[in-house]
């Protein structure tokens, strides 16, 4: 775990002493209870081996322990792929957002923690 704000943690997950995948949760500063996944990944050549689901549910975890009640992400609304393994993971689409700094739009996605 490497911490370097208050409200932001990030970790990386190691396989045999080789970094392959990393990801980082902050805590919403102005919605109580919320929190935001990001930068979530995983080295290509180590996908599709289940570290994806490995990560999100410690990040679950963790967030569970901060007194998380909400998770928010944000990825590139035409990645269907990466929105559909979202789903499997519980997320639901609510929000699509156009920034003027993107070439492209972001869809918002969330889950509640029971």
């Amino acid at each position: 775990k490497l911490q370097l704000t208050d409200n932001r943690e990030f970790y990386v997950y190691e396989h045999q002493e080789e970094k392959i995948g990393f990801i980082a949760i902050e805590r919403s500063l102005s919605t109580p209870g919320t929190f935001y996944i990001e930068k979530m990944a995983v080295i290509p050549t180590y996908r599709h081996y289940g570290i994806g689901i490995l990560l999100m549910n410690f990040a679950l975890n963790r967030i569970k322990e901060l007194g998380g009640e909400r998770i928010s992400i944000g990825l590139i609304d035409s990645n269907t792929i990466l929105k559909n393994w979202y789903r499997k993971q519980g997320f639901k689409e609510f929000e699509i957002k156009t920034f003027d700094h993107l070439p492209f739009d972001v869809c918002m996605m969330e889950k509640y923690i029971n």
